[in-house]
């Protein structure tokens, strides 16, 4: 396979989460070629990890690129059949739709554009300050939404539009930034306590005062049973 059709197989996790973000790493999008429209579903994070490897060896690139359109395009047809309609595009159509197949909505957003997906990459950096130098891959993304969130959001055929089932490589990707999101908000609240508890300012007690009764509210209506 030619290096123009694979410049796109390694994923960033700069990505954005936001409600269009999330919509989008689940949603088909329509192909054309040759006349005729096809929808693309999203590629499972598990298929990628099985072939992408074999996409960077020159005995396996063929068989594995077929295999990675066959899961986006669907199965194979008599007449017409997308996959070896997609296989004949010029390279330069067909990195472009690998490019598509294998993107992650939210990726790269402006943020002028796009504020809280700018807020979300504050909190990830100020959470985890070595991510964006090392990176994680897309294996430990997978790993932390499985663990997170268990093996039956990982794998759901009722819930995933994915040809094995699988949650889509895009889908993982968005919810491992949603996770850090959530980490880097534990993070912010340790360090809110910490500098509350450090601080000898007069409105820093009040607000300390303040935040202890939210978190635990009197219950008047149980000093009856004490």
């Amino acid at each position: 396979m030619d290096r123009a059709a694979t410049r796109s197989l390694s994923c960033s996790t700069d990505v954005a989460f936001t409600a269009k973000a999330v919509t989008a790493s689940t949603a088909p999008w329509p192909l054309a070629v040759s006349g005729r429209t096809y929808w693309v579903q999203p590629v499972s994070a598990a298929l990628l990890l099985r072939l992408l490897p074999a996409m960077r060896v020159a005995g396996t690139a063929d068989a594995a690129l077929t295999d990675l359109l066959r899961a986006a395009l669907g199965p194979r047809r008599w007449f017409r059949d997308p996959v070896r309609m997609a296989l004949r595009l010029p390279l330069g159509l067909l990195a472009h739709v690998l490019d598509r197949i294998l993107a992650v909505p939210g990726h790269e957003a402006d943020p002028s554009l796009d504020p809280e997906a700018a807020l979300v990459a504050a909190h990830r950096r100020l959470a985890h300050p070595d991510e964006h130098r090392t990176g994680p891959s897309l294996a430990l993304a997978a790993l932390t939404c499985e663990v997170r969130l268990g093996a039956a959001w990982y794998f759901a055929p009722d819930r995933w539009p994915t040809a094995d089932g699988y949650a889509p490589m895009a889908a993982v990707w968005t919810t491992y930034g949603g996770l850090m999101a959530l980490d880097a908000g534990a993070q912010l609240s340790a360090a809110n306590a910490a500098r509350l508890a450090a601080s000898t300012d007069k409105g820093v007690e009040r607000a300390y005062r303040a935040l202890h009764k939210a978190a635990y509210p009197p219950d008047p209506t149980m000093r009856g049973a004490a």
